[in-house]
């Protein structure tokens, strides 16, 4: 959990996303923007298998090992939709889950939750459905990569594990070498 609340850590972020040159806040909100339109395509593909049914009757027991997926991009897409994101609940197996599930919109949604089809969704998928899951994931993976190779505190996920072992630097702090020079660019 980051150091203080839930809200001031939000506000954090926010401070330091206000700071970024307008060039690099159109970049990341590009990238997220895409994260979104991809991460609802697997979702329709999710929902054509009747994934909502099957989750209910396992109770979703992935979302038990879902504790630290949350990225740094996903947290940037709530911001940028002017969602206010949910508070977590880390005495959850995911902090994100509530007693009707997800409290998460789908392009909001950590990567591997997105983007993980247990067996049983995946015996239902045909393989049209199965290449069209791998190529959106392949998308989705190239935007989350880019992310990451930019920022430190970036990823898949992990944002509170990878920020504790950063020691709470800046959250956009760039990679040593993925230095953009701003005024050349």
């Amino acid at each position: 959990m980051p150091p203080g609340n839930w809200q001031t850590f939000l506000e954090h972020v926010r401070t330091e996303f206000d700071r970024l040159p307008v060039i690099e806040q159109r970049w990341l909100e590009d990238r997220v923007q895409k994260i979104a339109r991809f991460q609802v395509a697997i979702d329709q593909l999710f929902q054509a298998v009747q994934g909502g049914k099957i989750c209910k009757v396992c109770g979703g027991a992935c979302c038990d090992s879902g504790r630290h997926h949350l990225s740094l991009a996903n947290l940037l897409g709530l911001l940028f939709a002017n969602a206010s994101p949910p508070t977590p609940d880390f005495s959850r197996g995911c902090p994100f889950v509530g007693d009707d599930g997800c409290l998460l919109a789908i392009p909001h949604r950590p990567y591997n939750c997105i983007t993980f089809f247990c067996d049983s969704l995946d015996n239902r998928m045909t393989a049209e459905q199965r290449t069209l899951l791998a190529n959106h994931d392949r998308a989705l993976r190239a935007e989350y990569t880019a992310i990451a190779q930019r920022y430190e505190a970036a990823g898949l996920g992990r944002l509170w594990l990878t920020l504790n072992r950063l020691g709470w630097r800046s959250i956009f702090r760039r990679r040593p070498d993925h230095v953009v020079d701003f005024k050349n660019h």
